[in-house]
């Protein structure tokens, strides 16, 4: 069974971007149909096989316990339970306006809450199933090839609708972003995100394998080179040739947010994955921050007036980021403790827009920065309480990294992973694509499984 569950949850992880990143509601939805299956049948089979619990639950249950108070708040937000002096002020309005009788709930929309509740808990699950699933090493290190394969084989399909000039995602024609590469997704931004997942978890890989490559000592260059090329293997040679498509899809993305996010994460990686800060560690940075520099440039080539996003632009009806920004500190400060309800910010937006947005109908549906939206629309204690999940779990990674009996590699990816999105949310949306969350969310759940000491040291690698 527990072979079933792991190849299985494998699965449902490196599918989750196919769908256009599983945002679509079609997508959502069977995804977290999946999702809440896997977690159903996993722990009806704890109940019989003990063995599947692979973490303690004083590590495991407070994780649970922060979910059940969020799910708790967001459906009381979602419901007309609360006092009427509670209710988003809009449901007052609209009742005076229209002559009804008064309705509402804390969230503006919460038919829009009951749904990103519903997303946030196939998240939940999926960091679950990864906590238990994973913990054991030979699993851990198999689901992050699997991904290393589903990260090539999106990076391929999206090479390959970019210079055929099909301009398809799947089957259906790109009507924005049309000269970027988004692979299975729609936004160019979203698929740098995972592309640059993909990354870290290559070269923390890669890393894992050239530190495990044994030199002789007291010998002349050429024969340890000859030693050391004589020792990649097969798997090096692969994971060289991921780097180098994975690479290439981010920068034909043009995203600027995306290629920068992601140079931070494997610096962040090559350092955290190794324990000696040698030689080797400065040349690979040297090298990291060349193509970097590569990236950057070739991305902004592909952006050309990108920074331009920034500014107002009445002319074309709608405003920029910074205009969002304010907005949605203008809401936090107005609701500071019961917020605008989870997943309202279309609604926040299409209520509150003013001249600065023009009149047309473009409606903003992020703000463009997930932890004003969080905070927004949970409130301050609830959304920090979310967020206290990624941030908790990135600690305990770095805090595992130098204990005998963890193996460093997978605390590394998983704390890389988190400072990539980190990053990348300050500036758009992307963990609030279903399919990067679920790959992320997964990721989360191996290095806090893997940031405890096993009693058997770490082996070398099959794979």
């Amino acid at each position: 069974m527990e072979s079933l569950l792991f190849w299985s949850f494998t699965l449902v992880v490196c599918l989750a971007p196919l769908p256009f990143g599983g945002n679509e509601p079609w997508a959502w939805s069977l995804l977290a149909l999946a999702l809440g299956l896997l977690a159903l049948l996993w722990g009806l089979s704890a109940l019989l096989a003990r063995r599947l619990v692979t973490l303690r639950g004083r590590r495991t249950l407070p994780y649970a316990l922060v979910m059940v108070l969020l799910a708790v708040w967001y459906l009381v937000q979602a419901s007309g339970w609360t006092p009427a002096s509670w209710h988003h002020p809009a449901w007052a309005e609209s009742s005076a306006a229209l002559d009804i009788q008064p309705a509402g709930a804390l969230s503006l929309t919460p038919d829009r809450t009951l749904v990103t509740l519903m997303r946030l808990l196939s998240y939940g699950a999926s960091f679950w199933l990864g906590l238990h699933l994973l913990r054991r090493r030979r699993h851990a290190r198999r689901f992050l090839w699997a991904l290393v394969a589903a990260g090539a084989a999106y990076a391929l399909y999206g090479l390959y609708e970019q210079l055929s000039g099909s301009r398809m995602v799947l089957w259906i024609h790109k009507i924005t972003y049309a000269e970027a590469l988004t692979s299975t997704f729609i936004n160019r931004n979203s698929y740098a995100a995972y592309a640059g997942l993909g990354l870290v978890i290559v070269v923390g890989l890669l890393q894992d394998r050239l530190n495990r490559i044994w030199l002789p000592t007291g010998l002349g260059w050429r024969i340890r080179l000859v030693t050391a090329v004589d020792g990649l293997g097969l798997a090096v040679w692969l994971l060289i040739a991921a780097v180098l498509l994975l690479l290439t899809a981010l920068v034909l993305t043009g995203s600027k947010g995306g290629a920068g996010a992601s140079v931070f994460a494997l610096a962040a990686i090559i350092l955290l994955a190794n324990r000696r800060r040698g030689l080797r560690t400065m040349l690979l940075l040297g090298l990291l921050l060349g193509l970097g520099g590569l990236v950057l440039m070739q991305s902004g080539m592909l952006l050309g007036n990108r920074l331009d996003e920034l500014r107002l632009s009445e002319d074309e009806g709608h405003g920029d980021r910074l205009s969002l920004y304010g907005m949605a500190l203008q809401q936090i400060a107005d609701r500071p403790l019961g917020g605008t309800g989870l997943g309202s910010f279309a609604g926040v937006f299409l209520e509150r827009r003013d001249a600065s947005f023009g009149l047309t109908e473009i409606n903003q549906v992020r703000v463009h920065n997930s932890y004003l939206e969080v905070l927004m629309e949970s409130g301050l204690p609830a959304g920090l309480l979310l967020l206290s999940i990624p941030a908790v779990a990135f600690f305990l990674q770095l805090r595992a990294l130098p204990q005998e009996g963890v193996d460093r590699i997978f605390p590394a990816i998983a704390a890389a992973a988190t400072l990539l999105l980190a990053v990348h949310s300050l500036v758009d949306f992307s963990l609030q694509m279903p399919g990067i969350a679920i790959t992320y969310a997964a990721l989360l759940g191996l290095g806090v499984a893997q940031s405890y000491p096993h009693r058997t040291a770490p082996q070398k690698p099959m794979i």
